[in-house]
Formats: structure tokens, sequence, C-alpha cells
């Protein structure tokens, strides 16, 4: 049975950004809740990140044995090609000497893209070999070009929408920027490690499970621009330092992104609960 103060701690879990669920203010909605009462059916939960693991147990009171953390896995090197970016590069109109920040996902609430453009504007007032690379669309593409060029900024921001090439796109990037207010366990920040870019984004969600802060990356807080300009500006004005982190984030990510071992998990996982169900 699912307590009271289990359902209200659901709404802890969503802000949290941990679990995603549709809610209204004032009560979880229906669908929400049939959703999450499933919980409690399967024999295993997975979950993607560690958090999310012991926030389901310990706000929802499932069994600690029944949820089972995975970490989502990816190609590694199928996003490790240096050779393209000269090539896509010029696809974007973007010169050799640009310094190139790129962000890719959803262009919608809760990316705090507005503030990456704001961000954006105050670093061009003192570096103007700067691109800013928005891949991907959604409900705020308009707003976000309208905010560039109320900015100022719009010769500098290239919006190239949906992009299926994203190895090529990374392959443009100096450095990957996710400015997010809440994540999951981001496939993008992986895909632009296991790509040997230097990273800078936001202590949320699982982020801090894919990184060492300063050592294959750096963390900045949600919501504030200024951080995020010194950031970008500090990783402009040592290059060293850029490459730095590069090539420690891939070196993370060929050690710990791998799909392989996401797929051997599972496999083990599903195994051991075949050869339970058929020793009962």
């Amino acid at each position: 049975m699912t307590s009271t103060s289990q359902l209200f701690n659901w709404r802890r879990l969503i802000r949290d950004g941990a679990l995603v669920a549709v809610r209204r203010e004032e009560r979880v909605v229906p669908e929400s809740f049939l959703y999450w009462l499933c919980m409690y059916l399967p024999d295993q939960v997975i979950t993607f990140t560690d958090a999310l693991r012991s926030k389901l147990i310990r706000y929802l009171g499932i069994n600690p044995y029944r949820v089972i953390f995975i970490p989502n896995g990816i190609p590694v090197d199928d996003y490790y090609k240096p050779m393209n970016s000269l090539d896509c590069r010029k696809r974007f109109g973007i010169s050799s000497s640009d310094f190139v920040f790129t962000y890719t996902g959803r262009l919608v609430e809760g990316k705090y893209l507005d503030y990456f453009l704001q961000a954006a504007s105050e670093v061009l007032k003192q570096k103007r070999k700067v691109k800013l690379l928005i891949v991907g669309d959604g409900s705020l593409n308009s707003f976000l070009q309208s905010l560039s060029n109320d900015l100022g900024i719009a010769s500098h921001v290239i919006f190239a929408g949906f992009c299926d090439d994203i190895p090529n796109i990374l392959a443009t990037t100096d450095i990957f920027v996710l400015p997010s207010l809440t994540e999951g366990l981001p496939l993008s920040v992986m895909e632009a490690m296991a790509a040997c870019k230097a990273v800078i984004a936001t202590p949320v969600g699982g982020v801090t499970e894919l990184i060492q802060d300063k050592i294959n990356w750096l963390l900045v807080p949600s919501g504030n621009p200024l951080i995020l300009t010194k950031a970008i500006l500090d990783l402009i004005n040592n290059r060293q330092r850029c490459e730095e982190l590069a090539y420690s984030a891939r070196d993370h990510a060929v050690k710990n992104f791998d799909i392989q071992s996401n797929v051997k998990a599972y496999d083990q996982l599903y195994r051991t609960n075949l050869a339970v169900r058929k020793s009962l």
C-alpha cells in the first residue's frame, strides 16, 4: 500500500528533476498516479542514475533489491570524428578561427537557453570570434531567435534545427554547454565527452554522476549567466586548459560510457531473473 506521504513525495521527485511526470499545481493527475503505481508491479525497476534509484527507494518505499541502477551507454567511438571538423564548419559558415560553443537538445522550458544567450552577449563584448551553435527544435525556437536579435548577437548564433549527424556537429565544437535547470542523465553530455570536448554544465539531475568537476569539465550554477560568462571566457583565454578538459572527458567516456558494458549489464539482469523464475 502506498501512503499519502509517499504520494506527496512524488512532487519532490518531480521538482528535483529525477523523475518526469505530468502534474498540475494542485495534485498529481490520474495518469501520473497510475504510472507510479506501476512501479510496484515488475520484478525489477531499472534506473539510469544512482540518485534516481535512491529516491525511488526513499520516497516510494520500493524494496532496494528490486531497484537496479544501470547507467546509459553510447557507442563512444562513433562520436569521435575530429577529421570532420572543417567540412561541418563550412556547412554552417563558421571560420576555422571561430571559437564554437554548442548546445544539442530540445529548445524547451527548463533548458535555460535564454541564460546561455545572455551569457553569450556578454562574452561577445570581449571576444568577437565566437559562434553559438544551437542544435535541436522545440516550443522556444522562435522566442530564442527573437532574443538573439534583441541582444544584438543574431549574427553569431546559428539555429541549426534538428540534425541527425551529431558526431559531425560535435567535431565542429570547441566547448559543449548544458545550462539546464533540470536533467535526467543527459546523453548529449555523454556524446560530447565521447567526442573529446570540454563541457560546461549545471550540477542537476544525473549530471554530477557523469563527471568530476574541474577534471573533465566545469560545473556552473543554474540560472546565473554571469558565472556562465566567466566560465566561457576562462576557457577561451586558456586553450591549454580547454584541451586538458577535453582529453580528460574523452578518457572518462571511453572507460565509463561504452554501450557494450550497458548491454552486458542488461543481459546479466535478464539471465538472473530468468534463472530465478525457472527455479520456482
